[in-house]
This record gives C-alpha cells, structure tokens and sequence, in this order.
C-alpha cells in the first residue's frame, strides 16, 4: 500500500533525511506527477506532492517518481499471490 495512504509519508521522509537516504521514490502511478492540468484529472496527485515537497524541503534526499499503472501497482503481479477475492495467499504470483 502507498505509504501516503496510510497517513505515514512524512514519518518516513524524515527518517530517511536523518538517515541521509540519497534517494526517495515516492509511490506514484497513472500520469505525470508534476504536470498540473493532468494532476487536476489524477487523484493520486494530491497524495504525492506533498510527499515530494518535504523531501525538497530538508534538502538531504532527491526523489525520483517511477509511475507505473494501476493493474501493476493492484493486480496479482503487485500482490504476491493475495487472493483478494477468496481472502487466502498461497504466495505465488500471477
């Protein structure tokens, strides 16, 4: 699950700047995260830039979005084998 999702992306930006972490990779899927007419249409953006503006305001990490799309980040390659439907895992992925 991405980590903004959970309420808990600052939590993680900050140990990472403690840590002196090079790189952050924000979870990020669908469009271009910067382009702001896309981020009007986008509903993950509003979750990510915020994340992306920490990381530039303590200015130890870079970050770098990987945007991937929506059946990888929630379908059976990205869950491990989780059946979501019958609620069992048998590890393997599909």
């Amino acid at each position: 699950m991405a980590s903004w999702v959970t309420g808990r992306i600052d939590e993680y930006i900050t140990a990472a700047s403690k840590a002196g972490v090079a790189w952050v990779l924000p979870k990020c899927y669908g469009t271009i995260v910067l382009d702001a007419e896309l981020g009007k249409e986008n509903l993950t953006r509003p979750g990510v830039i915020p994340g992306i503006k920490l990381i530039e305001e303590q200015g130890v990490s870079s970050w770098i979005a990987m945007c991937s799309s929506f059946c990888v980040n929630h379908g059976g390659l990205a869950n491990g084998g989780l059946g979501l439907p019958k609620e069992e895992i048998d590890g393997a992925t599909r």
